[in-house]
C-alpha cells in the first residue's frame, strides 16, 4: 500500500527535523527543504552490514544448533561496533539487535543446559 506521507523515521537533511505527517511532495515545516530531496539523501547514504545479517541468521539457526547462539552474539557485537561510525540502514541495526538478544538468550540456555547435565552427572556418580 503506497502512502503519500513521509514516515516518522525520516528526518530533514538540512535541519534534522522529523518529517512526521508531511506530504512527500511537500517541504519541511522548519526550513522549507523539499521532502523528496531529504528522502533521496536518506536512501543514498545507507549501507547494509553483512555481520548484522549473519548474526540474525545464526541466531535463527541457533534455535536448532545451540552453539550458533554464541557465534550470533559475537557477530552482533562486531556489527554494532562497525555501525557506530554511522551510515548504516535501520534494517542492519535491527538485525544486529535481534542477533544480539537471541544470541545471549541461546547462550544462557546452553550454559543452563550444561550446568544441569553436570549436576546430573555428579549425582549419578555419587
Amino acid at each position: 500500500m503506497a502512502t503519500d506521507r513521509a514516515n516518522a523515521t525520516f528526518v530533514c537533511k538540512r535541519c534534522q527535523g522529523a518529517l512526521v505527517g508531511v506530504a512527500v511532495g511537500g517541504v519541511c515545516p522548519a526550513c522549507k527543504t523539499s521532502v523528496v530531496e531529504s528522502l533521496r539523501s536518506e536512501e543514498a547514504g545507507c549501507k547494509r552490514s553483512v555481520a548484522a545479517t549473519n548474526s540474525l541468521i545464526l541466531a535463527l539457526v541457533g534455535a536448532f544448533i545451540p552453539l550458533c547462539g554464541i557465534m550470533a552474539w559475537r557477530l552482533a557485537v562486531k556489527a554494532r561496533h562497525e555501525m557506530r561510525a554511522g551510515g548504516y540502514d535501520n534494517a542492519s541495526r535491527v538485525s544486529a539487535a535481534l542477533g544480539l538478544v537471541f544470541g545471549v538468550i541461546q547462550t544462557v540456555l546452553l550454559l543452563g543446559w550444561a550446568a544441569i547435565m553436570v549436576v546430573g552427572l555428579i549425582q549419578n556418580i555419587w
